[in-house]
């Protein structure tokens, strides 16, 4: 799931957003839309439903996921990714959207919050 504003400048007064597909990072690489190649493994690329994208105005916003938890067996939400960028406009031509990969900096993370 995205969280995510419209493709406007000006952005909506309402909190949306979207449920996307995993696309593996090797098949996102070979998208011509996307600009910035080659991907790599700090990377995770999401999306290509027409009219269902990260936008401008989307970027640092999160990329959620669910899983069950491994020590309660309740489903709970987690970060997957932060939105990086996408192609020009959002959500026109079924390209997906990218994403930092989370767990990649999950080390730095945990060394430089304060509770």
């Amino acid at each position: 799931m995205a969280i995510a504003l419209s493709d406007n400048t000006v952005g909506s007064a309402k909190l949306m957003y979207t449920f996307l597909q995993n696309v593996p990072l090797e098949d996102c690489d070979s998208i011509q839309a996307l600009e910035v190649r080659p991907l790599d493994h700090t990377q995770l690329c999401a999306g290509g439903n027409l009219g269902k994208d990260a936008c401008r105005g989307d970027s640092g916003g999160p990329l959620m996921g669910k899983r069950e938890s491994p020590t309660t067996s309740q489903e709970q939400t987690y970060q997957l990714g932060i939105v990086s960028f996408g192609s020009i406009p959002c959500g026109s031509n079924k390209a997906p959207s990218v994403f930092t990969r989370v767990s990649e900096y999950l080390d730095w993370i945990l060394d430089n919050i304060h509770p």
